[in-house]
């Protein structure tokens, strides 16, 4: 399972990296990366009050619920959010491998 939840942070950062202009790039990584941390802490957190509250079979429950229903309302509310920020959008060319290439 860790070695699992490696390769998704490694992809989630490269295509973070790789999307975002050269000049912004430190600045997103940071963003991205707080969030990313911070989120897991306040999972935690959220996990362990509503166990403490319900149980733990409830609080699993509850939490799978919360999922798929925030996952069904960002739907509605932000359309074409499940195809990915690639969707539609023109893709910048990568300057990196310019540079490398002249």
């Amino acid at each position: 399972m860790g070695a699992a939840d490696t390769i998704s942070v490694v992809i989630r950062v490269s295509l973070v990296q790789l999307a975002t202009p050269d000049e912004m790039r430190g600045r997103v990584g940071a963003v991205n990366y707080l969030f990313v941390n911070a989120s897991n802490q306040l999972s935690e957190f959220e996990s362990g009050i509503t166990a403490a509250l319900f149980g733990t079979v409830p609080a699993a429950l509850i939490g799978g619920n919360r999922h798929c229903c925030g996952g069904a309302a960002l739907d509605v509310v932000v359309p074409g959010a499940a195809q990915g920020p690639a969707a539609g959008v023109k893709r910048r060319p990568d300057t990196a491998a310019l540079r490398l290439a002249a």
